[in-house]
Order: C-alpha cells, then sequence, then structure tokens
C-alpha cells in the first residue's frame, strides 16, 4: 500500500482503473468511490472529486436523495450575484478593466455595448451540484461575466482560496487579485489555490470568467479551505450587498502548488530514469489542461527513451488537444515508423479511409484492430455499424444494431439506433419510444430525452411530452432549453398563463436575456395584447440587436410594411427589356442596367443589406464570368439570394440553380440579362459593434447605367461622410426612426484599366461612411483583440530558441533579420482567417 495514493487518483482518474468518464457508474464503480472517499489517506480534493462523480451518476439515475449531500460536501460557494456578459473578442476581456470589478453596490448600472445597461442580478434557480454554470444565464457564446459572493467570517482568519473552472478566470479577495488563469483551460477542482487572509465580518469574492467559442461549457467552482483542504468551517455566505473591508498589505498570501504535480515533479527529480514519472507528471498536468509543462516533460523523457511508444503517443494526444494538428500529423508519423501496429494508427487510418470512401480498406483495418482489442469491443461495434451504413448494406446493418444493443445496454449510440431501426419497421412511435422511456427511466441521457419528447409531442402524446420536460428541468434547473420547451409546449396547448408563468421563471434567472423576453412577446401577441407584445420586443431587440425575424415581427405589429419596401425597385423587367433591345458593345464585356446597394443600420449595430443588379452580357468573356456567380458575404453575415434568373430578349425568364452563395445561370447566351436579388443580415459583434463603415464604389471598369447607394441611419447616429471624385450631392431626408442618405448616379464614367495607373481607390468614384469618430478607437480596438490572442506558449518559445538560442546578435538589424529569415525558411502563411488574421497570430 501507499502511503498516500491521492497523486496516483489524480493523474490516473479518468483511466478505467480508476473512475473512468461514465455518466452513471456500476455498482463496482460506486463501490471503489467510496471507498476512495472514506480513506483517511486520501487528499481531500480528491474525496471532492469522488462526491460530485457519484454525486452526478445518483442524480442521472433519479437518486436525488443520494445525490444532493454529496453535493453539500464539496462545500463549494453556490450565492451569487452575477452581471454581464462584456465583450470577449479574441479573449481580449480577461485583461480589461470592466466597471463590475469597482462597483459592487446592488445599484451599480454598466454598460455592456451600445444601448443595453444591466445590473448585478441574484439568479434564484441554480443547479446545486457542486459547479457554477456560466453559459445557462446567457445567450451569448463569447462574453465576459461577473459573479460576486459575500463570505461572512467570525474572526479574522487564513483560509486557502480554490479555484476550477472552464475559461479563463480571475478571482479578487476584497477587491485585490488573488488568481488569475491567463488561458482558456478546463480543469478540476483546487487547481488553483492561494492562500488569503479573511477579515472578521463580510469579505467580497469577485469571480471573472471569460469565454469564447472554444470554451464549450464555461464554468468554475470557488471553495475556502482550512490548512488540510478540508471545507473551512463556521463560514457563511449570500448573494446580496454586504459592506466590506478592503484587502489590506500581506492578505493575498503564497500560491499553493498542485498536490499531485509537485509530488511527481519531486519524484521526477529523485528518479530521472523512471520513464513512469515522465508519463504521470505530464497526466496530471493534463488533467488541468496545463499542456506547455506537459509537452516538456514528455519531450525531456524522449530524449532519454526517443523510442518509447508511450511517451510518443501521450506526446501526440496532448498536441491534437492543444490543437496544434501540424505537430499531431508530425509527431504521428514518427511513431508509426517505431511501430506501425499500434491500435491508434487502425482508428487514425480507419477515419481516412472511410472519409475517402475506401470500405473495403477501412474493414480491414477493423479486422486488424479487432485483434488487438477484441471482436466483442463496443468501438469495433460502432466502426462495424459506421462502414455498415455507409455501404448501405441495411440486413447486415439491422442484425448489427441489434446485437450492439443487446451487448451494450447502456450505450447511447446503439439505444438511438435500435430505436430508429424499430420506428421505421413497426411504423409505431408509441411501441418504438420505449426502447428510449426504458432506457432514460435508468440514466437520464439529455439527447435521447431530446429525442423522445419530440417523438411523444410527433404523435400527439402530449402528458408524456411534458412528463420528460420536467424531468429534463429536474435535472438541469438553470437550462433554458427545457424550460424554453416547456414554454412551447403551454404555448402550443394555448394555454399563455402557464407559459407566462415559465416565463417569469426564467426572467428570475436572468432579466437579460434576449430570448425570454421574445417568448414572452410571442405568448402576448397569441393573446391579442398587441402592446405588451410590442414592448417585450422592444426590449428583446435592445438586449440583442441580432434578432432579425424578431424586428420584422415588431414593424409588423406596429404596422408598418417591410423595410425593404423602402429600397425594392418598381417596373424592373421593362428597365431589362429596353436595355436589352440596345446594341451590344463591342468595347466591354458586359454591362450593369443598374446596380443597387441598399442598407439599413439599426441601433446597437445589426443591419440589413438589399442588393439588386442586372448585367447584360456583351460577349464570350462576359458569359463565362456570369455563368457560374456567387454573393460575396462576410463571416458576420446571413446571405438569402432572393431571385436568381436569366432574361431573354423575348421576356423569357429562367430561373437560376442556387446552393448557400454559388449561383448558376442556366441557359444563359450572350445578349441575355442576368437578373440578381440578395438580402444580407449583418450580425452586431465585438467592440466596435455598434459602429458601421462603409466603401461604396459608383463606378468601374466596366459600364453602369443606372448605380444607386441608400444608406439608412438611428436618427441620432449620423456617420462621417467622404465623398471623392464625385460631387457631393445626395439627397437626405427623415424616415420614420431613420435619416436616409441617397446617390443615385446615371452613367457614370467608365474606367479604363492602363499601365502603372494609380489603385482604383484613388480614381473611382465613391462614398466612404463611417461612425467611428477617430482612429484612436481604432488602435484601441486593435490593441486589445491583437495583444489578446499574441499569447507565448511552447511553440512560440520553440521559433524563439530555433532564431536566437545559439545566436549572439548585437545590432537590432542583426536581430531583425534573423526573425526575417526564420520566417521566411519556416512559416507557410496560408490565408485562412479562422487560422490566422490580422487580429489572429498564426501558430509557429
Amino acid at each position: 500500500k501507499l502511503p498516500d495514493p491521492s497523486p496516483y487518483l489524480y493523474a490516473l482518474w479518468y483511466e478505467e482503473a480508476v473512475a473512468g468518464d461514465p455518466p452513471v457508474f456500476e455498482s463496482k464503480d460506486i463501490r471503489f468511490l467510496q471507498k476512495i472517499s472514506e480513506d483517511a489517506r486520501v487528499h481531500e480534493s480528491v474525496k471532492s472529486s469522488c462526491y460530485y462523480s457519484l454525486g452526478m451518476s445518483y442524480l442521472l439515475q433519479w437518486k436525488e436523495k443520494k445525490a444532493l449531500p454529496l453535493f453539500d460536501q464539496i462545500g463549494s460557494l453556490k450565492n451569487w450575484q452575477v452581471t454581464g456578459p462584456f465583450d470577449n473578442t479574441n479573449g481580449s476581456g480577461h485583461d480589461t478593466d470592466y466597471p463590475p470589478i469597482h462597483h459592487p453596490e446592488q445599484g451599480a448600472k454598466f454598460e455592456t455595448r451600445a444601448g443595453l445597461t444591466v445590473g448585478w442580478f441574484t439568479p434564484t434557480i441554480l443547479r446545486d451540484q457542486g459547479w457554477s454554470a456560466v453559459d445557462e444565464l446567457f445567450d451569448e457564446r463569447v462574453g465576459t461575466a461577473y459573479f460576486q459572493t459575500f463570505v461572512k467570517s467570525p474572526a479574522d482568519q487564513k483560509v486557502l482560496l480554490s479555484l476550477g473552472g472552464y475559461g479563463k478566470m480571475k478571482v479578487w479577495l476584497n477587491d485585490a487579485l488573488a488568481i488569475d488563469v491567463d488561458k482558456e483551460r478546463r480543469t478540476d477542482m483546487d487547481v488553483f489555490v492561494r492562500e488569503v487572509n479573511l477579515k472578521q465580518g463580510y469579505n467580497r469574492i469577485l469571480v471573472q470568467v471569460s469565454f469564447t467559442g472554444n470554451v464549450t461549457y464555461p464554468n468554475f467552482i470557488v471553495r475556502l479551505l482550512d490548512e488540510n483542504y478540508k471545507v473551512a468551517s463556521g463560514l457563511e455566505h449570500q448573494a446580496a450587498y454586504a459592506a466590506y473591508p478592503k484587502a489590506s498589505a500581506g492578505d493575498i498570501g503564497e500560491i499553493r502548488p498542485h498536490f499531485a504535480e509537485e509530488y511527481f515533479r519531486k519524484k521526477l527529480e529523485n528518479d530521472p530514469a523512471g520513464v513512469q514519472n515522465y508519463l504521470l507528471l505530464a497526466t496530471a498536468y493534463l488533467r488541468s489542461q496545463n499542456f506547455d509543462p506537459a509537452i516538456k516533460v514528455l519531450r525531456k523523457g524522449l530524449e532519454m527513451y526517443p523510442n518509447n511508444p508511450l511517451l510518443n503517443y501521450e506526446l501526440i494526444m496532448t498536441y491534437q488537444e492543444k490543437g496544434n494538428r501540424t505537430e499531431t500529423l508530425r509527431q504521428l508519423e514518427k511513431l508509426r515508423e517505431l511501430s506501425a501496429d499500434l491500435p491508434v494508427f487502425y482508428m487514425y487510418d480507419f477515419d481516412q479511409l472511410y472519409e475517402n470512401e475506401e470500405f473495403q480498406k477501412a474493414e480491414q483495418l477493423i479486422d486488424k484492430l479487432a485483434a488487438f482489442i477484441g471482436d466483442d469491443h463496443e468501438k469495433i461495434h460502432q466502426m462495424r455499424v459506421q462502414l455498415m451504413a455507409a455501404r448501405q448494406e441495411n440486413e447486415k446493418l439491422v442484425k448489427a444494431i441489434n446485437l450492439g444493443y443487446r451487448k451494450f445496454k447502456d450505450n447511447p449510440f446503439f439505444i438511438r439506433l435500435w430505436y430508429l431501426v424499430q420506428k421505421n419497421m413497426t411504423n409505431n412511435v408509441s411501441y418504438a419510444s420505449n426502447i428510449l422511456e426504458n432506457f432514460l427511466l435508468e440514466r437520464y441521457n439529455s439527447g435521447l430525452c431530446d429525442l423522445l419528447i419530440n417523438e411523444k409531442k410527433s404523435v400527439g402524446e402530449m402528458k408524456d411530452a411534458l412528463r420528460w420536460i420536467k424531468k429534463s428541468i429536474f435535472i438541469s434547473p438553470d437550462d433554458y432549453g427545457p424550460k424554453g420547451m416547456l414554454i412551447n409546449y403551454y404555448y402550443n396547448k394555448k394555454d399563455y398563463d402557464k407559459a407566462l408563468d415559465v416565463v417569469q421563471e426564467l426572467f428570475e434567472l436572468n432579466p437579460y436575456r434576449s430570448g425570454i423576453w421574445v417568448d414572452k412577446g410571442r405568448i402576448y401577441e397569441a393573446m391579442g395584447e398587441e402592446d405588451e407584445a410590442i414592448r417585450a420586443y422592444k426590449r428583446a431587440l435592445q438586449i440583442n440587436p441580432n434578432l432579425f425575424s424578431e424586428r420584422a415581427k415588431l414593424r409588423e405589429l406596429e404596422g408598418k410594411g417591410s423595410i425593404y419596401d423602402y429600397f425594392e425597385k418598381k417596373n424592373v423587367y421593362p428597365e431589362i427589356s429596353r436595355a436589352l433591345e440596345a446594341p451590344l458593345d463591342e468595347n466591354y464585356n458586359f454591362e450593369y442596367v443598374f446596380y443597387e446597394e441598399n442598407y439599413v443600420v439599426y441601433p446597437g449595430g445589426a443591419y440589413n443589406k438589399y442588393g439588386t443588379l442586372c448585367a447584360r452580357i456583351f460577349n464570350q468573356s462576359g458569359l463565362d464570368y456570369w455563368k457560374e456567380s456567387g454573393v460575396g458575404y462576410r463571416n458576420n453575415e446571413d446571405l438569402n439570394i432572393d431571385k436568381a434568373e436569366v432574361v431573354k430578349k423575348n421576356g423569357e425568364k429562367i430561373r437560376a440553380e442556387i446552393k448557400g452563395n454559388k449561383i448558376v445561370f442556366p441557359s444563359l447566351e450572350v445578349g441575355d440579362a442576368i437578373y440578381l436579388v440578395y438580402k444580407i443580415d449583418g450580425y452586431a459583434l465585438g467592440r466596435l459593434s455598434n459602429e458601421f463603415w462603409y466603401e461604396w464604389f459608383a463606378n468601374s471598369f466596366t459600364p453602369i447605367r443606372h448605380s444607386v447607394f441608400r444608406l439608412m441611419m438611428p436618427k441620432d447616429l449620423a456617420p462621417q461622410i467622404v465623398v471623392k471624385n464625385l460631387e457631393n450631392d445626395y439627397k437626405q431626408e427623415a424616415v420614420e426612426d431613420f435619416v436616409k442618405y441617397e446617390w443615385i448616379i446615371d452613367n457614370p464614367e467608365v474606367l479604363k484599366d492602363e499601365p502603372y495607373m494609380p489603385a482604383f481607390s484613388e480614381l473611382a468614384k465613391q462614398v466612404q461612411v463611417s461612425t467611428v469618430e477617430s482612429w484612436d478607437e481604432i488602435a484601441e480596438w486593435y490593441h486589445y483583440v491583437g495583444l489578446s490572442s499574441a499569447e507565448e506558449d511552447i511553440f512560440v518559445e520553440d521559433a524563439y530558441d530555433a532564431i536566437f538560442g545559439e545566436n549572439n546578435y548585437e545590432k537590432p538589424v542583426e536581430k531583425a533579420r534573423a526573425i526575417y529569415d526564420y520566417l521566411c525558411n519556416n512559416i507557410r502563411y496560408s490565408y485562412v482567417d479562422f487560422r490566422q488574421s490580422g487580429q489572429i497570430p498564426q501558430i509557429p
């Protein structure tokens, strides 16, 4: 027996020999975890992990009376006031000094973006499961949120402030920064621990959590512990504001290293020849996604044992989890050279062959893998089912699914498939849904439960649907999804009062969530209370300006027509017909009969674009240019092509083929015209979300008979307008709550493409519009989004060492030349904006 098994239990927690990662444990696993939690040798952090794992297992089996006491034993702080979210573009929110840091008082108000003011609110419905979920409180998937609580201590005392979670995080005690986690990491509890002094009376604890789309489930857990990592006794805490003293010098003490990491660091120092010490230390780091130290340890181990497959494999998995595909593939091939018959290669190669539809070779790999892990392994069954489905071997597929269902009754993959098989074979949803229901009565699974609810509703079994909706709410009382289902259930039954009761429950969770206001609006609309519906929709749009369908609904309720009515062209086809009668111009490939761009910008920065154009084809080059075309749009925009057609001289109209933003104009001939109408919804995102800028060109190297630009801006948002090479002659008028600006240019000068000519933007007739007041705003924005992305990590360190490691450059020009040479020789810029851009630096 080990004197203290805790470091090993921590490092190997997700291995099947310890806890593994099942949502529900079998009896033998429960007995094992209970034994750990009662063992006096075991570290209190590991015991608390047992409490959480056992609690969740019991909860998912509907054993609330067993689950809740276990969650209580974790002892985390759970009474919080909340505010946010604030901007976190590119992770920039983590180091931004947002007002909630300095204003804990109840009446404090904060502007999260233009037009939206929020305050501290206290969620009344939060899951009592140890961890505090962040994403359940907000619509936004990117943001910086704040949580504060006030801890009452009977005396001045020293405690350990402990943090775990998922995201970038900070914790303050009495306004002094105590913990700073500057990388998005997913950790267990008690990974970040610091000695702090609590004052007698109330103490403010403030948690900041910043999350981006890379964080699938932002959350945190804060505990106050004694010297032995047991929950500190005698403390109370409340969400309501209480006066507190500022931290004194010395109140923020030493950072405590993590017990398992420290243990294996010392083991490695004392026994550098033990390969297991490299693996265990790296695994301990990886429990908290501490990738860079893990990589360094594994590399160091490979210096001593370069051919060790376990070290090589663990390094592959670390690169993969860190998200560096280049290093993952490079290390994968290194390991393949050492041992080509490892199961990892069979699984990797299977995925590649499956994707390339080389099914026969893929089947051979399954057989090879089965020889290693056994033909009865769950993974083998899933791969065979996947392959049979791709080959459409339906008879074999049904038998394989049935076998998987009977052998692996706890696997939701086979439960779902067998349900679908039975549904299709019997054409009886009620009968087949027993498969789902029997599974869910034993253990909850959100995906299968949602499927069951939808299937019950599809056959009119509404009472059963309601029963399972309420069961989902029982598991996740602060989750908007199940309660949204409940609202829809009552809404469809026309039981509007009950639907509004659920809406009110959600308001008590977060009054600043736009989706709840939308629900309230549509309920009041159905009740015929249009004034209440209008107020609700307006509030939803104030919170989230990107609700385009709700904006259209609001206009309808207010008796206004479509906003596009201000732009829609009348008598289009007569105008096109007249143009088609004119002689072809041999000097150009095509001409624009008309080219119109129209924008509506709303408070908060969202916008609509309505574009329409007609191009007449003069020759084969023009035909080749237009026959396969498209409409460009940005990643913060949604595109809808309303109309795309070929117009013949005889008046015939032939509809184009459209897929996404791609357009194919069939039967297009010289002398024909193409006619296009499209709409774009532009989403307001990031620090400059409330700003708008655009550059419109009235002419081109191609003739344009009729060039139009219209812009509708909120009355209180006057844009700066700069006109170049064009008379500043435009029409301006008040329209509803907007000011409309309009430029109409007939037959503008056609530019000539000549050698050594100035840039197009210097010669073209153009209008530049911007609401950004100065370049200082742009500089400040770039400072935040650029600096937050330029994080130093192990790959940046590798590049630095490669450039400067053995060189002693003295002159700045020598250093610059060395950096330049390294970039030219090693970096291949891929110009893919999701990997790198002007705001996202490329990883070396």
